[in-house]
């Protein structure tokens, strides 16, 4: 109690614990002295403290300041501890306050401590070197809110080895050796030290004032806090900590607010540590219902802990302040960038597995989010499993960069998010994952680059609903393929797959029917079908973006995939029809299947396969249970073990008109001199043909008995390498006879198509030129002769810059006789990203592809280049607007007229941002043009005044990102009545800079 007693020459001998003590009493102790005591300390007794004390200095038993032992005490709601200077207590448990705690150290350091710590007060237990002090060793000081925390202070403190975290603990609001609960108080000038978790740790809405501290040593961030609270701090050091950051308490938020920025130690906008939201705890970032959040540009957020959003998540970034959510280890953006502070020591890095089903993501949207107004802006995610999780919402993803992740975005349920002007680059798969239920409803000026898959990941799932796979155009690769796992096509649903779709099958993936697969493709261009393997180069080109560690399948031996009967390497599995499946509804028609264990698999089940090619399987067709397939007019070949077993032998299968790889039919155990794939027993063969893919004819490059524009596509796929063709390919890809394999050739084919020719220029070789069969080919030498007769230049155009993307066109000039061309640009400097090549033709085939600095370009059309025209629009993404890079032709051959000697230096261009303002005008009739150039981003106003001198109209005001510009001049610009016919004076402010020039209207 508050007992003042008075002890006068006492000797205690052999007690653990010589005198306990109660933080009201004072008692004076003369003449004591301790014989082989437990501890040389005053133990403080486990208790609640219910009135005003003051825990004072003494001398005692010939020690000088003798410490205080303490576990755990309360300091009550009505009662204050006051701590005079140069006090030592060293602790094993929880000091609680839930009245006040005035700790003022300024006439001499007070300490607060581990029991083990003999630098203080001496060796308080009395053990000498047998233990020593450590971080954990006790526990905190929490300081709770009342109705005297304004009287609470920590002065000239030293606290040390605190952060023991009780095993019943599952969260982290016990991250810090003093807690500041929804409580005021000062910290000011006091050193912590040696800490298990952080130093402080400020909760809900306390609002501590930090200021001169020194934290030196914990193994996690110097502070922990709720994301809301409101610390203030000012002139604190931390070093030696494990994260130089603010740590984030995982919390549930329910008012609306903006995320602060905050400085720390001299950290301006110092990184937010979000900790890691375990499953098993429960513990989430998550954002209410019916609450806003918003997170202001330039912010940086590192860690494992995800954001979940039942509300409204708003995040603000900027093009030139994006706000980041990356790894711990990620030492590229940050402040400080290196927040473990162990330079190269630790690598990024991300898990391509969920755990327990849970995809980490950095930000979840729920299906209670409110997505009108949801929002991701200009955010930079990195090393992460996926980093936006959609489940049933459509938030606004808009000029986002997912770099060094696995996918993406991944979309759940029904999601249909606005995804524009993002950047996939390096991810270690597809861009995006989707139900066949979602899909973005915008997907304008995204990008690829680095390894990240040329495809779209269809999610593993059961189809419940009837869906269709279209083509579809993403990031400027027109009908990208899919990409799928395992997926289930349940008994309720119809899968259609549009005509010229292709898929394609992971390692060991597996299509499974259980009602309908709808599978027609068409005769048309581009109208085949196709399920193949991730690995296969030669459909759709190099998807996964491995060219030189895997091979194209077409280049593929049986070893290559597979290890054994029951093994493969890289091929999928099959597609299985299922005994429930509604046969009328299981349809192949003009498909491809190839690189499969099975390409197709029926258990029981009898669908209809006609005008595909199923090859390089291990198994073409295998049937099982009661399975009658019809299968005609197919090319059956390269499958490695049967084309087609019929394994279980109920019906005699109808394979009837097919060719099987070999003129002389297939192998069977009654045709033995057939030398195409092995049949089994009960399958009829019969009428089997003798041409297919290994007889074609001049021009079908793709092998299917018939000449179409795909054959074209084919050869510029290859000129610029997406594929490679085989030799057969080559042979009758070289439709014009010279030159080997070239655009020209493409275009040969198309105008084949539409008639401008009736036969190819090698196929005329082959005839003598006075027979008289060569006379009826005279119609044709027109369009063929131009191989060698085009001519022209080329030169770049002055590039624009348009929301930080460059745009660069590629212009033709003095061009004749031009049908096709082959170009290859170099694009030379660190600090310029290709993102895309669009075709501005647009009457014709074009391919592009991008490797190492290089852009190669490919054009076919059936129509005449015209004498002038742009003919490419480049797109590159500049960080910061500026760049050393430069752009070299060094290759332009134009139909089979290699003019590459003749590229003059126009045909080079920097790749920067213009290096001062311009402002020009060009009249061009009715409508004039006003192009003008801003070396930094500037809050633009175009004005129009009369010849006297009067404001007519503001035509333009708002903020410009740095670049090049054009804007057209009519009666009708800017807002307000047709203008009259005449000339005004324009004048442009761009901040300080002002120019006005002469324009005309109506003339």
């Amino acid at each position: 109690g508050s007992s003042q007693v008075t002890v006068n020459t006492v000797q205690i001998v052999n007690t653990q614990y010589p005198i306990g003590v109660s933080l009201a009493s004072n008692p004076q102790l003369n003449n004591v002295t301790f014989t082989s005591t437990g501890i040389n300390a005053l133990m403080i007794l486990d208790e609640t403290l219910s009135s005003d004390a003051t825990l004072r200095k003494k001398n005692i038993a010939g020690i000088t300041n003798i410490a205080y032992f303490a576990s755990n005490f309360t300091i009550a709601t009505d009662a204050t501890l006051t701590v005079e200077a140069g006090v030592v207590v060293k602790l094993s448990g929880i000091i609680t306050v839930n009245g006040a705690l005035h700790a003022d150290g300024t006439a001499g350091q007070i300490v607060f401590t581990s029991q083990r710590d003999d630098s203080r007060s001496g060796d308080a237990n009395n053990d000498g070197n047998t233990t020593t002090p450590a971080k954990g060793n006790w526990g905190w000081i929490v300081f709770n809110s009342s109705s005297r925390d304004s009287v609470n202070l920590l002065k000239n403190c030293l606290i040390s080895y605190a952060g023991v975290r009780p095993y019943y603990t599952t969260d982290y609001s016990h991250y810090g050796a003093v807690l500041v609960n929804n409580a005021r108080m000062i910290i000011d000038s006091c050193e912590f030290s040696n800490h298990a978790y952080s130093a402080i740790c400020v909760i809900g809405s306390a609002s501590p004032v930090i200021t001169n501290c020194l934290i030196n040593n914990t193994t996690y961030t110097p502070v922990t806090m709720s994301m809301f609270s409101n610390p203030t701090f000012s002139n604190n050091t931390a070093q030696n900590v494990g994260l130089m950051a603010l740590g984030i308490i995982p919390e549930t938020y329910a008012v609306d607010d903006t995320i602060p920025v905050r400085s720390f130690a001299g950290y301006d906008t110092i990184t937010y540590y979000l900790y890691v939201c375990a499953p098993q705890w429960s513990m989430y970032y998550i954002v209410n219902s019916g609450t806003t959040i918003t997170v202001p540009e330039g912010l940086t957020f590192k860690g494992e802990g995800d954001i979940t959003v039942d509300g409204a998540l708003r995040v603000e970034g900027t093009a030139a302040k994006p706000v980041v959510f990356t790894h711990t280890a990620d030492d590229l953006y940050g402040t400080p960038r290196d927040l473990e502070g162990n330079g190269s020591g630790t690598k990024p890095g991300y898990s391509q597995y969920a755990q327990n089903g849970n995809y980490s993501a950095f930000i979840s949207f729920t299906d209670a989010s409110l997505d009108t107004l949801c929002e991701v802006h200009h955010a930079l995610f990195r090393y992460k499993n996926t980093s936006i999780l959609l489940q049933q919402s459509s938030p606004e993803i808009i000029g986002c960069t997912f770099q060094n992740s696995y996918n993406g975005v991944r979309l759940n349920g029904v999601s249909n998010p606005v995804l524009d002007s993002c950047t996939f680059d390096n991810l270690g798969e597809a861009p995006m994952v989707f139900s066949l239920t979602s899909y973005p409803s915008s997907t304008v000026a995204d990008s690829l680059s680095g390894s990240t898959y040329r495809g779209l990941r269809i999610l593993d799932e059961t189809l419940a609903q009837n869906a269709t796979l279209t083509k579809r155009m993403f990031a400027g690769i027109s009908n990208i393929p899919y990409i799928m796992g395992t997926y289930t096509v349940g008994t309720s649903a119809v899968l259609t797959v549009a005509p010229g779709v292709t898929v394609k099958f992971i390692k060991g993936g597996i299509l499974t029917i259980h009602k309908s697969l709808i599978a027609r493709g068409g005769s048309t261009p581009d109208s085949t079908i196709v399920f193949t393997s991730l690995f296969d180069n030669y459909y759709n080109g190099d998807t996964p973006r491995d060219t030189i560690v895997k091979k194209a399948v077409d280049a593929w031996t049986a070893d290559d995939i597979w290890v054994s009967w029951y093994g493969y390497v890289n091929g999928w599995n099959s597609i299985d029809f299922e005994n429930e499946a509604i046969d009328p509804q299981c349809v192949f028609d003009h498909c491809v299947i190839r690189g499969a264990r099975y390409g197709i698999y029926t258990v029981s089940a009898s669908p209809s396969i006609s005008y595909s090619a199923v090859s390089k399987n291990l198994n073409g067709v295998y049937c099982t249970g009661a399975s009658n397939p019809v299968i005609n007019y197919c090319d059956i070949h390269g499958n490695f073990t049967y084309g087609i077993n019929n394994f279980d032998k109920s019906f005699n299968i109808d394979a009837r008109y097919n060719w099987w790889g070999d003129n002389g039919g297939p192998r069977s155990s009654i045709h033995r001199s057939g030398l195409g794939d092995t049949v089994s027993d009960s399958v009829n063969y019969a009428l089997f043909t003798g041409t297919g893919a290994a007889n074609p004819r001049m021009g079908d490059v793709s092998l299917n008995g018939k000449i179409q524009a795909y054959d074209a596509a084919l050869i510029l796929k290859h000129l610029v390498g997406s594929i490679t063709l085989n030799a057969t390919q080559l042979r009758v890809a070289d439709v014009s006879g010279t030159a080997g394999i070239t655009a020209f050739d493409a275009s040969l084919i198309l105008q084949y198509l539409v008639d401008s020719i009736s036969t190819f220029p090698s196929e005329l070789a082959k005839i003598s030129t006075v027979s008289l069969a060569a006379q009826s080919f005279r119609a044709d030498y027109g369009l063929l002769s131009l191989a060698n007769k085009a001519s022209g230049r080329i030169s770049f155009g002055t590039p624009e810059m348009v929301d930080g993307t460059c745009r660069v066109p590629v212009v033709f000039a003095d061009v004749a006789n031009a049908v096709s061309y082959d170009l290859k640009i170099s694009f030379k400097g660190s600090q310029v990203h290709y993102l895309s090549a669009t075709d501005n033709l647009g009457k014709g085939l074009f391919e592009a592809n991008a490797g190492d600095s290089i852009i190669h370009l490919c054009y076919a059309g059936t129509g005449m280049i015209g004498a002038t025209d742009t003919v490419v629009m480049l797109a590159f993404s500049v960080p910061g607007g500026s760049s050393d890079a430069v752009l070299n032709v060094e290759r332009l051959i134009i139909n089979e007229t290699d003019l590459t000697s003749k590229i003059g230096p126009e045909a080079q261009r920097p790749v920067r941002l213009p290096e001062s303002f311009e402002f020009s005008y060009v009249n061009k009739g009715v409508n004039g043009v006003i192009r003008y150039a801003l070396p930094k981003a500037s809050i633009v106003t175009l004005e129009l005044f009369s010849m006297q001198g009067k404001l007519v109209r503001t035509i333009e005001q708002g903020e410009k990102q740095a670049g090049y510009h054009t804007m057209q001049i009519s009666a009708a610009c800017g807002r307000g009545r047709v203008l009259a016919r005449g000339a005004y004076f324009c004048r442009m402010n761009a901040g300080t800079w002002k120019k006005a020039i002469l324009v005309t209207i109506g003339r």
